[in-house]
């Protein structure tokens, strides 16, 4: 980290990835948080999360035209690439987005990263896998809580895989490859199961229950008559039950070749409470 003394501004600083880039940066004596985009930047590190909007995406540009940092990182999010496909993303691989998430970062991507080149920025693009940590949303909150409400399941004979990855390690990422051009994928590198990634869930709750598996065909039938309903289609609906069917996995050997000194924690494992080297953040 100390080539990359100096200024650095956090766009969405508020958000919950952006908490943990900054937590990552303040480990530095040699970087300078910059709260307000006022003054020049050597590094500008743009946060998406489902709370943004195009608007917002809109000021990021302009910061980055305006105070014309040197490297520009945008975090993005594996949800870029198409779901229900079963393939493993590879970061060539088609962008097209079907959730609220993935059609706001694809639009940072071409927005914001369009801005660093004309400012003549080094960008360098995140696409995060399912990402797990405090104050991150999105589809990692849906499962914890129908975890432990005791609403989630799975379905029989269905081997569903997934790319996870903690936002701490996301956020180390970022500011390790700050100057390093290119788009990378970014996970713990394991495959998990839904059902292990439940079963953790469930573990760092103390409650260790197991999760209720389903025949395909009553799940159908289930679906068919819960999904209709607003309050249960997240869980029973068509789309739930087809990403239930499954694997989204990203290839990450392109962010290895770059940089291989890069190690991660087993995600599962923090999840779980079980890594005794992760910092929880309520220690």
């Amino acid at each position: 980290m100390d080539r990359y003394a100096g200024k650095v501004f956090i766009a969405g600083a508020d958000t919950g990835i952006g908490q943990y880039v900054a937590q990552v940066l303040c480990a530095s004596p040699d970087i300078e948080l910059v709260e307000t985009p006022a003054v020049a930047v050597e590094e500008a590190i743009c946060c998406i999360d489902e709370g943004a909007d195009a608007a917002g995406i809109r000021e990021m540009a302009q910061m980055v035209e305006r105070l014309a940092p040197k490297h520009v990182a945008v975090i993005s999010s594996w949800q870029v690439y198409p779901r229900g496909t079963d393939e493993t993303a590879f970061e060539n691989s088609r962008v097209s987005p079907d959730t609220h998430l993935g059609r706001l970062c694809a639009e940072a991507e071409d927005v914001v990263g369009g801005a660093a080149r004309r400012a003549g920025a080094v960008l360098t693009v995140l696409r995060p896998a399912m990402m797990f940590g405090t104050g991150i949303g999105g589809e990692a909150v849906e499962m914890f809580r129908q975890v432990i409400s005791g609403r989630y399941f799975s379905l029989r004979g269905v081997r569903a895989l997934r790319s996870t990855v903690c936002a701490l390690d996301v956020a180390r990422v970022a500011v390790a490859l700050l100057g390093t051009e290119g788009v990378y994928n970014v996970s713990d590198g394991r495959e998990h199961t839904l059902v292990e990634i439940a079963e953790a869930m469930s573990a760092n709750t103390g409650m260790h229950k197991r999760t209720v598996v389903l025949p395909r065909r009553w799940a159908k039938i289930l679906a068919a008559t819960l999904g209709v309903l607003p309050g249960l289609r997240s869980c029973w609906g068509r789309e739930a039950l087809a990403e239930k069917s499954v694997s989204c996995m990203v290839d990450t050997s392109a962010l290895a070749q770059v940089a291989p000194q890069l190690t991660f924690h087993d995600t599962l494992e923090v999840l779980s409470r079980r890594d005794k080297e992760y910092p929880y953040q309520d220690e």
